[in-house]
């Protein structure tokens, strides 16, 4: 087959497997981080056009997507040639173990953010005051999980991408919390759906429950699936590296390497999936909804300039000066009658 396989990375994979399985586990590489790479500039071209990200919810979706994004194109970078130590590997070692803990960190961070919402039922305006507690963890966590490896020089060649070369140090640098955060995922993710299972009956009809109600259909209907996708797609990775870990240098079975190297980039692609099982989000991608959006967006940043400029010529002296001096002052120069909100004025209202 037509792919060069004298890379760093991947000729630690042949130490493994042949040269035909290194290929396939390659090709498959290639294919689930560029998909997952379309993912995730899909769901962050959908929040940011439609302004989901007003959502606490919808951040953390959004913040998953962009790490995903970088995530992704680490993987599908082309591999250093400079051998083991190369440093081109040492810089894509440290994005892929930077992303990596950045999504995880987020992906616990939106199981937490759903289990507050079913539990307490709190507005969405308390949602901000532990966002800032959501980026300390998240981005803090991630530099330490990141530093430490560089400082001992554990980066290099990982079977087929660049990362943390030793098996032992690759369980304690992430595995073993991975695991952690993923039974803590598990165990909120349990008891949301337990208590939605149990109360939803309830508040659909009991009129003073109204208000839990409308909360699950915002904050916690369009999210209940993410928990699940992350659940399933850390299955492959958890078992692989477990096996790797007991006996390093045995070559792990085949077909167990394939699906755990689909499944490592797989975060954008999965969420894309899961996002659009939404029905609200299903409403959203319709084509002219689409197109109205974007034309909005465009001439309500026009409409905006405009309103902006007509305050700034209203307000200024020269203008304040000559209606003063004026008796009968013009109604159209007066500042109450200047807006500069865009929501007063409507892109199909114009005439065109």
């Amino acid at each position: 087959m037509g792919i060069q396989m004298n890379s760093s990375a991947v000729s630690t994979c042949l130490s493994f497997y042949s040269p035909e399985e290194c290929t396939i586990i390659l090709i498959a590489r290639i294919i689930c981080a560029a998909a997952s790479f379309l993912g995730s500039i899909f769901l962050i071209t959908v929040i940011c056009l439609f302004r989901k990200y007003k959502r606490l919810h919808y951040r953390i979706l959004l913040y998953i997507s962009i790490c995903s994004f970088f995530n992704s194109l680490t993987i599908l970078l082309v591999e250093d040639r400079d051998g083991v130590n190369g440093t081109w590997c040492i810089l894509k070692g440290m994005s892929l173990q930077f992303n990596s803990w950045t999504i995880l960190m987020w992906q616990l961070c939106l199981t937490v953010n759903l289990f507050l919402n079913v539990m307490s039922f709190r507005r969405p305006n308390s949602s901000r005051k532990i966002e800032g507690v959501y980026h300390v963890l998240c981005w803090g966590v991630s530099t330490v999980a990141t530093m430490i490896p560089l400082v001992f020089g554990k980066y290099g060649p990982a079977i087929t991408w660049c990362w943390i070369s030793d098996h032992r140090w690759k369980v304690w640098a992430f595995y073993v919390e991975y695991l952690v955060i993923i039974l803590v995922i598990f165990a909120l993710y349990a008891k949301v759906v337990y208590t939605v299972l149990t109360l939803k009956p309830i508040w659909r009809e009991r009129p003073t429950e109204n208000h839990r109600y409308e909360v699950y259909k915002r904050l916690v209907r369009p999210m209940m699936l993410y928990p699940l996708a992350i659940l399933l797609v850390s299955i492959f990775p958890i078992v692989y590296r477990a096996l790797t870990f007991r006996k390093p240098f045995r070559e792990p079975p085949f077909i167990l390497a394939v699906f755990h190297i689909v499944s490592v980039p797989l975060w954008g692609t999965l969420f894309a999936i899961v996002y659009v099982l939404d029905p609200e989000t299903r409403k959203d991608l319709h084509w002219l909804n689409i197109k109205n959006t974007i034309q909005d967006r465009i001439h309500g940043t026009r409409i905006r300039e405009v309103q902006i400029k007509d305050y700034r010529e209203a307000t200024s002296p020269e203008a304040t000066a000559s209606a003063g001096q004026s008796a009968a002052p013009d109604r159209k120069s007066t500042i109450s009658d200047v807006s500069i909100e865009p929501s007063t004025v409507y892109p199909h209202s114009i005439k065109k």
